[in-house]
């Protein structure tokens, strides 16, 4: 669930169930959004030195069934949705 603590919103990724990226809301499969370090790598070589903070989850279509899994720098998530979420 989302709280406000000062000025800092909390989310617990267990309860994320869309994802919006550039392209849209993607739906999550069963509580597989994650968060931690991200680096893109190139025949197993890091492409930038430095991991950033990333996300990483498993898409699921309309009816629910496991898709494709993405992940990408968390900057690049526009907002979650969140089951229970008041």
């Amino acid at each position: 669930m989302i709280s406000a603590i000062g000025t800092c919103f909390h989310a617990d990724a267990e309860t994320v169930i869309r994802v919006l990226l550039a392209d849209g809301w993607h739906l999550v499969y069963d509580k597989s959004f994650s968060v931690d370090d991200y680096q893109l790598r190139r025949e197993g070589l890091p492409v930038y030195e430095s991991p950033v903070v990333g996300f990483n989850f498993i898409e699921a279509d309309e009816f629910g069934v496991a898709m494709n899994v993405l992940s990408g720098p968390l900057s690049s998530v526009l907002a979650i949705a969140e089951y229970g979420a008041p």
